[in-house]
């Protein structure tokens, strides 16, 4: 995964020790087994509106169980009340990012556990007109009621701003577009958006990233006008990617082998990493600049005719007999209608010219 990026960081564990050394001890003294005990932290929820009260559970070979929040946003007042057996109660009315830590002591020392929850906004807005979200109020959490930007409106999302979704069904949260999404962050701070399920009723709307770093599923977002810029999509869900609209300096990276990308609009200078197909549904858009080094086969859908222009684009080899071996066209399938053009390929990445 973003996020990264983002809002999860990963599990630590500190372990400080303490013991004699063998070497000074007379033959007679007793050996202190102990080590430091045991210990593991289970946050099952981590991403949470302000005001919920969630339990969370661990273990400690120590018995003491001693629960804390090591870190919290600036004027926050978390409430953490241990419940017993090695379980306590979380809640927080201030929005951020709280660290909380497991930890248990005996004679051989002292273990500490510690893991993130995301205290959040609730994100149910219909907006019918303009309207910010602000760093302010992020992470914003979308539950079952969908939020939705109407017909002529905008939403802009301001630069480190991050947006969940839970999971519902094994689906993600959806965002209902028929208006238009700008989110604008920057190389420094990008705007997250995990576990969101763009779609429209109408097949209207447009969405327009700038460095945005984006994972979930893509199935809808051809429903939109779509422009991204210096982003990163991780395709996490059957719902394969559709880059529909223009696409620039963007790494794509897909997490299973069967998740594949559809490129139908102007793919400039992006890094793409899908072990199975690519696909093309234009013969009538541009592809170049790109580094195709990690994707299975570059090929057109069946109802693509004419030679698709993938000139200009690094494939990892120099050699045209291997580059061949990454594109499927009428060359090797007398079935389709199609012919991929490779040559004149770049090649080092990142080059404009062969």
């Amino acid at each position: 995964m973003m996020i990264k990026l983002i809002p999860v960081i990963p599990l630590s564990i500190l372990l400080i020790g303490c013991g004699s050394d063998s070497s000074s001890a007379s033959p007679d003294s007793p050996t202190v087994p102990h080590e430091p005990p045991e210990v593991t932290l289970n946050v099952t929820k981590k991403n949470i509106v302000s005001g919920d009260i969630i339990q969370i559970q661990g273990t400690d070979s120590s018995g003491s169980c001693d629960w804390a929040v090591t870190s919290s946003p600036e004027e926050s007042s978390p409430l953490i009340t241990d419940l017993g057996n090695c379980q306590a109660e979380f809640s927080s009315d201030t929005t951020g990012v709280y660290e909380i830590t497991l930890s248990g002591e005996n004679e051989g020392g002292l273990t500490a556990v510690s893991d993130n929850i995301n205290v959040g906004t609730l994100f149910n807005n219909i907006y019918t007109q303009d309207a910010t979200l602000s760093k302010l109020g992020s992470p914003y959490i979308i539950r079952s009621d969908r939020p939705q930007v109407a017909n002529n409106v905008v939403v802009t999302i301001e630069k480190g701003v991050t947006i969940i979704g839970e999971t519902i069904n094994t689906y993600d949260a959806f965002w209902e577009i028929e208006g238009e999404i700008v989110a604008n962050g920057t190389e420094e701070n990008p705007i997250i958006i995990e576990n969101v399920h763009f779609s429209s009723i109408n097949n209207n709307g447009k969405v327009t990233f700038h460095s945005v770093h984006y994972s979930g599923a893509m199935g809808y977002m051809s429903r939109f006008e779509q422009e991204f810029y210096d982003s990163y999509f991780l395709i996490n869900h059957t719902f394969s990617g559709t880059f529909s609209g223009k696409t620039y300096r963007t790494k794509i990276e897909s997490t299973n082998p069967s998740y594949d990308i559809t490129i139908s609009g102007d793919f400039v200078d992006n890094t793409v990493i899908v072990p199975e197909f690519v696909w093309v549904s234009s013969s009538n858009i541009t592809i170049k600049g790109n580094d195709f080094t990690d994707i299975g086969k570059l090929r057109g859908n069946v109802n693509v005719t004419g030679t698709i222009d993938a000139t200009l684009n690094y494939w990892g080899t120099t050699t045209p007999e291997d580059i061949e071996k990454k594109v499927h066209d009428s060359r090797d399938d007398i079935t389709v209608n199609f012919l991929i053009n490779t040559e004149p390929f770049l090649y080092q990445k990142g080059d404009e010219t062969p």
